[in-house]
């Protein structure tokens, strides 16, 4: 959940930033509280899952594995999951995407004529910032939804009597569903390499920058072990 959270919180500074006025709240101190606050509130939320997760045998009676038990908390983890991945953030995020859009597009229309060389600079990469960040809530969505319909589904055919091949089935998809959500957490650097030029000019300024301190770092080591 951090990192869909954090996401959710960069689409809120940036519609906070795409307002007039509401600069003041996009700062290091108060991002720096909303991350921590976020971190221990999820730390809370999330406590049912040490509670109520266990080590149980597999399906063919052969592997164990965590997971949580069937029942109520099976039915109630099924709705959370719809709930809180699958319908409350990415709709929050999408709503401060679409009001960020807005906000800018406004912003643009009211200051096209009197804007500077370097209001328009700055703009332009709100503007990059803005665009890798829906790209990325995009990218989140599709990788994160389908694992959660899987738990919904689940824990509504937890009951029913299931085939081997049923059962080989649901575990096969499961596990490419959580394929996915684990693709999700390392997408980030790729979606932003491959939609923004700026990004990755810096990426590369930042490897040559760091490649040269290596290299002047291997001449100078040695010449320093010499001198001992």
């Amino acid at each position: 959940m951090l990192p869909r959270s954090y996401m959710l919180l960069a689409a809120i500074d940036r519609y906070l930033m795409s307002k007039s006025g509401q600069h003041r709240f996009s700062s290091y101190r108060i991002a720096l509280k909303m991350i921590l606050l976020t971190f221990f509130f999820w730390m809370i939320m999330c406590v049912h899952l040490i509670i109520y997760f266990d080590i149980q045998i597999s399906s063919n009676g052969t592997n164990h594995i965590c997971m949580n038990s069937p029942g109520s908390y099976s039915t109630f983890l099924s709705f959370y999951s719809l709930l809180i991945n699958g319908l409350s953030m990415p709709l929050l995020m999408t709503i401060f995407g679409l009001l960020t859009l807005r906000n800018t597009q406004q912003h643009r229309n009211q200051i096209h004529n009197t804007m500077t060389l370097i209001l328009r600079r700055r703009k332009k990469q709100e503007w990059l910032i803005l665009r890798m960040l829906l790209i990325q809530i995009i990218v989140n969505v599709i990788l994160a939804l389908p694992v959660t319909i899987y738990l919904f589904y689940a824990g509504l055919t937890q009951y029913y009597k299931k085939s081997m091949f049923r059962i080989f089935m649901e575990n096969y998809v499961y596990n490419m569903f959580t394929l996915l959500q684990y693709i999700n957490a390392a997408a980030s650097f790729y979606v932003y390499s491959l939609t923004s030029r700026t990004f990755r000019k810096e990426l590369y300024c930042l490897i040559v920058y760091y490649s040269s301190k290596l290299k002047q770092y291997m001449i100078d080591r040695p010449a320093a072990l010499l001198t001992r």
